[in-house]
């Protein structure tokens, strides 16, 4: 049967996403919808059999790089099939100017608990043989943060607990104990578009104190736009006294929920804001059925880990992916222009020599 790739609308993305097990809100129409208000470009490839779509995904970049996080959504185990859409993917990004291509599989290499010990693993040899055939570099299996798509995440199963009760029990015994001691002292609170300056403040004292550059209040406002139902903006507070304590945002993709950004404020940290936005969303999840938390990325590491120790505290399993690939497409162009904006950022931090006054 007649092979051929080529872009898909919004329309034919929605409903090859509705076939599909498991989908990722990287891939989801709203997600591109949402880079696109960002002044990011969006291109939703896929490969057909005949008339029937039976590969895609979603390439986002800027500036000639683009990238692919956690597609494509395609049968990995059909090797053939997936160098047919590589060797697709590079010839349309080749006329589209691309300088570089980078793709990050929904493909996980381990299951691990919270200490690092493998649950279960799997041999991914063979795509990472496709992936060379097709001259893609793999970049490695890395354990810092990938801001495309990370390589780590921690999450948990949701399916077989029936009530709250049930799911408390799969807490750690000390976050058990913390909860019980406040659970009168903080409600969880719906921000509406205006109150979303609220949450900002809340995220960004947590990014300041990891030194990460906190995002605009525009960010959110888009945020709140572009995803609409399926996006919740929480807040937890002090009953006394209706004090901020801990934001949140989820996104509910219809297979997971994912806890995408939260900050706290560090003043009341004894009456465990973020651990209640935790709890709060999880059972909303048993009320909804959606079977999965993606409490989201964290690095690959096992000690000294505040952020995995924190997550793990739910219960959970940690994800390993398979990590990137990446394809330059232009070397003399790419590597011209990586010269001319390194020279740029040098330029930019040296100060100009001040004019004599008169």
């Amino acid at each position: 049967m007649k092979r051929t790739f080529s872009e898909l609308s919004k329309e034919e993305w929605r409903e090859f996403l509705a076939g599909q097990k498991t989908t990722h809100i990287f891939q989801s129409v709203e997600r591109i919808e949402l880079r696109e208000m960002m002044g990011y470009q969006n291109y939703i490839v896929g490969l057909r059999e005949g008339g029937r779509v039976v590969a895609g995904g979603v390439l986002l970049g800027r500036r000639g790089e683009f990238w692919m996080a956690y597609g494509p959504l395609i049968d990995w185990d059909n090797h053939d099939l997936v160098a047919v859409f590589l060797s697709g993917l590079v010839d349309f990004s080749r006329a589209k100017n691309m300088l570089k291509i980078e793709v990050f599989p929904d493909v996980l290499l381990s299951l691990r608990d919270s200490k690092g010990q493998i649950l279960e693993q799997w041999d991914r040899s063979s795509i990472k043989q496709v992936f060379r055939e097709a001259n893609f570099r793999y970049q490695g299996e890395t354990i810092g943060y990938e801001m495309k798509a990370g390589r780590w995440a921690f999450t948990k199963d949701l399916s077989g607990i029936k009530d709250v009760d049930a799911l408390r029990k799969t807490y750690r015994k000390t976050l058990r104990a913390r909860l019980r001691q406040t659970e009168n002292d903080v409600k969880i609170t719906t921000l509406k578009r205006d109150e979303l300056g609220v949450l900002v403040g809340l995220i960004d004292e947590s990014d300041a104190r990891h030194g990460v550059s906190g995002r605009q209040a525009e960010y959110y406002e888009q945020m709140y736009d572009a995803l609409g139902r399926h996006v919740k903006f929480l807040v937890a507070r002090k009953t006394s006294d209706n004090k901020p304590i801990a934001g949140a945002v989820f996104v509910d993709s219809g297979r997971e929920m994912a806890s995408y950004l939260s900050g706290m404020d560090r003043r009341y940290r004894e009456l465990n804001g973020r651990a209640w936005l935790q709890d709060f969303m999880m059972r909303e999840c048993l009320k909804k059925g959606i079977p999965k938390v993606n409490f989201f990325w964290i690095e690959g590491r096992f000690a000294d880990n505040p952020l995995l120790e924190f997550k793990s505290g739910f219960g959970g399993v940690v994800e390993e992916y398979i990590g990137g690939f990446e394809k330059i497409i232009s070397p003399a162009k790419y590597y011209s222009l990586k010269v001319g904006r390194k020279i740029g950022r040098v330029l930019r931090q040296i100060p100009r020599r001040q004019g004599h006054r008169n």
